[in-house]
């Protein structure tokens, strides 16, 4: 019985030592009627742990309209300490409500929804243009 647990306790244990830890922070930034979005979102990682931005994606919906993919893109901006995940959309926002499903793929899939209300622009007119 000992025997058994030390074959599968030992090989768990150097899985666990292994493990990938990667975290969705906050998001900086603001949906704004009438503008292209730009968002930040918080990429925690362990020290000495990178991450590459092919293992990320990010589902944008408008109201109920989901942005097509190929309108998104992602980058990861920062150093080692400040890492986030850059989103930027070439489509205007058109709804009061704007949904970004982020998912990454990496060693562990971590994914999180954020649920942005917009916001009137500072100038009236740019969102009547």
């Amino acid at each position: 019985m000992k025997i058994r647990n030390i074959f599968v306790g030992v090989p768990l244990l150097a899985l666990a030592g292994s493990s990938f830890a990667l975290s969705l922070g906050g998001v900086r930034g603001n949906a704004v009627l009438g503008q292209a979005l730009s968002l930040a979102f918080e990429l925690k990682l362990e020290s000495g742990e990178d991450v590459d931005a092919g293992c990320l994606r990010a589902q944008l919906t408008q109201g109920d309209t989901r942005v097509d993919g190929s309108r998104v893109t992602l980058a990861i901006s920062g150093s080692a300490g400040e890492r986030a995940v850059r989103l930027r959309s070439n489509v205007p926002v058109d709804e009061p409500v704007v949904t970004v499903t982020l998912t990454a793929n990496c060693d562990q899939q971590v994914s999180r929804r954020y649920v942005l209300l917009t916001e009137l622009p500072q100038d009236p007119r740019a969102a009547a243009s």
